[in-house]
């Protein structure tokens, strides 16, 4: 099975990815390690990862939701501003970039592109999740085809007002 794993920054991906590539046994793209500088070119991406994407793997990335890959579904991680901002925050995100994230979740960014580009998407609100608890979700939702029903709308749109987005 060929995984995408993608969403906000701060939703968990690189959490998820590791833990169920070492739970399935699955190759693991870090789409990071790939990428050199800020400015990316989507195209040369996809280029990149096309041949890489065989037998079981989990690919990993909030690039991979604009880039029309070869995946069997593709997993969109979500979680509510607070969790959001908390974690940025903890790992040292300047305050723009929380804004600029926190905006991307807001917008639904990541699903609008999700569906522009795959046929099976699952999401995951992992707000108050463990990783343990994570990858256990994860796992049931892949084999039963499950799918969160994200609703952080109120508080995406309370975080919008305050900061007059």
């Amino acid at each position: 099975m060929k995984i995408g794993i993608t969403g906000t920054p701060g939703t968990g991906k690189t959490t998820l990815a590791k833990l169920l590539s070492k739970h399935l046994k699955y190759r693991y793209i870090d789409v990071k390690k790939l990428v050199k500088g800020t400015e990316v070119d989507l195209k040369e991406l996809e280029k990149t990862l096309k041949p890489l994407l065989k037998d079981n793997v989990i690919v990993e990335s909030h690039l991979i939701a604009e880039i029309p890959l070869e995946l069997d579904v593709m997993v969109v991680l979500h979680a509510s501003p607070r969790a959001l901002k908390r974690r940025m925050k903890k790992r040292n995100y300047p305050e723009w970039k929380i804004k600029e994230n926190i905006e991307a979740e807001l917008l639904d960014y990541f699903t609008i592109y999700a569906e522009e580009n795959y046929s099976k998407i699952i999401h995951i609100d992992t707000t108050g999740l463990t990783p343990e608890k994570l990858l256990r979700k994860a796992l049931k939702y892949l084999e039963k085809g499950l799918s969160d029903n994200i609703n952080h709308e109120k508080e995406l749109l309370k975080y919008a007002l305050y900061n007059k987005i």
